[in-house]
């Protein structure tokens, strides 16, 4: 159940960063909470359902992108520690995002 509270919260912070609107937001944490990849993960191996790491990886990249790379590293090494932690499967995920912050 706090994979779907976080992938829900991910979710809105990552569309709250491009519209303030509260129904495109309800409607985004919605799809992205009752999205087929995150219940059939969900459903098979409990691990996996830790989809919100890449939402907030995603989100992460965004935010460095419009407020400055300098404290994005320690975004993305909290990340990348919770992603080991979880499980390593998030890993390549969340440093496609952090490498794509240090090419820019």
């Amino acid at each position: 159940m706090f994979c779907f509270v976080l992938q829900a919260f991910a979710a809105g912070l990552l569309i709250r960063r491009k519209t303030n609107a509260l129904f495109f937001v309800v409607v985004a944490q919605t799809i992205f909470c009752f999205a087929p990849p995150l219940l059939d993960r969900t459903l098979r191996h409990t691990a996996l359902g830790a989809q919100f790491i890449v939402l907030f990886a995603i989100w992460q990249y965004f935010k460095s992108k419009d407020e400055g790379y300098k404290s994005s590293a320690k975004g993305y090494t909290v990340l990348a520690i919770l992603a080991v932690s979880i499980h390593p499967y998030f890993l390549p995920m969340v440093m496609i995002f952090s490498l794509l912050t240090m090419v820019e």
